[in-house]
């Protein structure tokens, strides 16, 4: 085992943020994708969608959009699919996200 951790070299550099990156289906941006997933989620949850609803999804799009955030939306809905497909108990979230409605949507 000393042999194989010789071997091995991994040098991270401090102060620097690593993030994992979501590679959206061809055609769509990150922001596009988030917006068609919400889009498509948003009638299973709310038959009947008010303009409160509209606007509240909207906004939050935008704000995840501004800040960059798409991919990471992305990357959780993506594990959290997986999760569920493999009968995988998932929590409730938590945080602030936890009172997204795009977040509820995904």
């Amino acid at each position: 085992s000393v042999a194989i951790a010789d071997k091995c070299s991994l040098k991270i550099e401090l102060g620097k943020v690593y993030l994992p990156s979501y590679q959206a289906p061809a055609g769509y941006d990150l922001n596009q994708y988030l917006r068609k997933l919400c889009e498509e989620k948003l009638p299973h949850h709310y038959p009947e969608i008010s303009p409160r609803i509209s606007e509240r999804m909207e906004r939050e799009l935008e704000i995840i959009g501004k800040m960059g955030y798409a991919g990471y939306f992305l990357i959780v809905w993506d594990f959290i699919r997986y999760a569920k497909e493999k009968k995988i108990v998932v929590g409730p979230g938590r945080g602030s996200v936890a009172g997204s409605l795009v977040a509820y949507l995904l």
